[in-house]
């Protein structure tokens, strides 16, 4: 899966090939930029206990069983992500 970042309003922005997984950067944009330190913390707790979960203003993401579940609260929209890749992209994003 390709995807690239672009600065937009001196914001970082994800772009993915075909919008696959349409609310992640709306998760990085809400959440991630306010909340990157507790988010790496649930990251890591993923990786020595295979589950985690983060609830923030306006998603929740739980990781589990190798994928990521983002789902925003107010629109009932989720997205299933593979969680290798959602953790290889809030990791890039978040440099």
């Amino acid at each position: 899966m390709k995807y690239t970042f672009k600065i937009i309003d001196n914001r970082k922005h994800l772009e993915i090939e075909n919008n696959f997984f349409p609310i992640l950067n709306t998760f990085l944009l809400s959440e991630a930029i306010n909340f990157d330190d507790i988010i790496e913390e649930v990251v890591r707790e993923y990786e020595e206990n295979s589950t985690s979960y983060f609830s923030g203003n306006l998603f929740s993401l739980e990781l589990e069983n190798k994928n990521a579940i983002l789902y925003n609260k107010f629109t009932d929209e989720k997205n299933i992500i593979p969680a290798n890749l959602f953790i290889e992209i809030f990791r890039e994003w978040n440099k």
